[in-house]
Formats: C-alpha cells, structure tokens, sequence
C-alpha cells in the first residue's frame, strides 16, 4: 500500500470471443491498511497481463515447475529454480537487471540434474529487481517462462 488508508481494488475480466475490447466488472475489494512495514514501499514493475508464468504452450512440453508463484522475492540474493521434463529439451536462461536494462546471465549456473530435472541456481549481484527468461526448445518449438527477482 502506498500509505495508511482505505483503497478500494476492482477487477475487470472479459471473454475476448463475445466481449471484444470491453471489460466487466468481475470483482471488487475493500483494502484497509492501519500500518506500514516500510515508510516507502517500492511499487511492483509495471507488466503486461499474464507476462509472469508460463507462457503458452510450456505444459506441451511435459514441463513442470516447482515455483507456484512467479514473483519472487529473497532475502540472500542467491535462489534456486528446478523443473521436471518428461520429453528431451534444451534450454537457456537470461537475467536482466530491470533497472539497469542490464544482462547479468553470467550469474546463472544451468545443471542437468538427471535427463528429467533440470535446475538453475540464480545469484543476484546487487539489490533490486531482475526478470529471469528460461527459454525451453524442443526441435523447432520454443517457449519460455517467465519470472521477476527482487532482492531488497
């Protein structure tokens, strides 16, 4: 929250086959904030809809991931991100430091655990937020998952 207060969130939704551009009113939530944690609290990145998670077509590959919860926030600056595969795939991953616009894939370590667990071991260089892209390949097809790394 921004501050101490009351905020009211409402969520619209559509059905883009019978809606178009238009949105519903779906849901609406009233917010009572009677304290901060932290004076100035550092507001999420700006995203589009559904850019965190599995992309389309992840699942098409037999792959499973162990993170619930794409947005991930540490406390040590290092974590680390498995998932199961029940077909062959290559695959690759790139950090961006959000802010900087700055590659940091050089503090990713890729291991093929077994044929079936692929895992990657992410060590954040400095404070702040960063997107890890894990990019899966399997002949011509490729997907990606997405996440978002804040270390604070």
């Amino acid at each position: 929250m921004p501050g101490v207060g009351e905020y009211g969130l409402e969520i619209y939704a559509n059905d883009p086959e019978t809606d178009g551009q238009s949105l519903r009113h779906a849901y609406q939530f009233l917010i009572v904030c009677n304290n901060l944690l932290d004076d100035s609290p550092t507001p999420f990145p700006a995203l589009p809809a559904n850019y965190l998670g599995p992309q389309a077509g992840f699942q098409s590959l037999g792959l499973v991931s162990e993170v619930e919860d794409p947005y991930i926030v540490v406390d040590t600056g290092e974590l680390s991100i498995s998932f199961t595969a029940s077909k062959q795939v290559r695959l690759t991953a790139q950090l961006v430091d959000v802010t900087a616009c700055e590659d940091c894939s050089q503090y990713i370590l890729q291991q093929a655990v077994s044929p079936e667990l692929i895992k990657f071991i992410v060590r954040l260089p400095k404070l702040g937020t960063y997107k890890l892209q894990a990019c899966f390949l399997e002949h011509i097809m490729q997907y990606r998952m997405i996440f978002m790394l804040s270390l604070y």
